[in-house]
């Protein structure tokens, strides 16, 4: 079982399908053979990780989505495991929840619930006109959330 699964499972109280930790493109084409394909994640390597978390969530409120990242981010600090951004993808009974580009300094303001609401109601078809907003785009929050189940929607 890969480690960041464990430390989930042990740690939380969650039913985790799947998690991936991704390294930046950058460090293959550097030439950096400290990373193979398809390796296991090492904590101790000194390159900066993301972490892809897949797990099913009964509710999709902000309030639970930041809960669950939060306690996330607390079990790896606690286990010596750091990432530089968290991705959450959750699929349950017809409802998908998709997170992306939460940083630890996002979970440690105190202000996740806030920034995970203001990236849910963000428009982001105005950012596609504004050029000046383009590079705020890639390195915001984003949030979607479909509910298959909902009628009229």
């Amino acid at each position: 079982m890969l480690l960041q699964k464990k430390i989930i499972d042990k740690e939380l109280e969650y039913e985790i399908k799947n998690t991936r930790v991704i390294y930046d493109k950058s460090i293959y084409e550097n030439g950096n053979n400290a990373l193979e394909l398809d390796m296991k994640f090492d904590k101790s390597l000194p390159i900066a990780a993301e972490i892809n978390i897949r797990t099913n969530i009964l509710d999709t409120s902000m309030e639970d989505i930041a809960k669950f990242l939060t306690d996330a981010h607390k079990a790896f600090i606690n286990n010596g495991c750091y990432f530089k951004k968290y991705e959450l993808s959750a699929d349950n009974d017809g409802i998908l929840v998709m997170v992306d580009g939460v940083t630890p300094e996002d979970i440690e303001s105190g202000d996740l619930v806030n920034l995970l609401q203001k990236a849910k109601d963000y428009e982001d078809d105005i950012v596609a006109e504004k050029e000046s907003e383009k590079k705020d785009y890639k390195e915001r929050i984003t949030v979607f959330i479909k509910d298959n189940n909902s009628k009229g929607e």
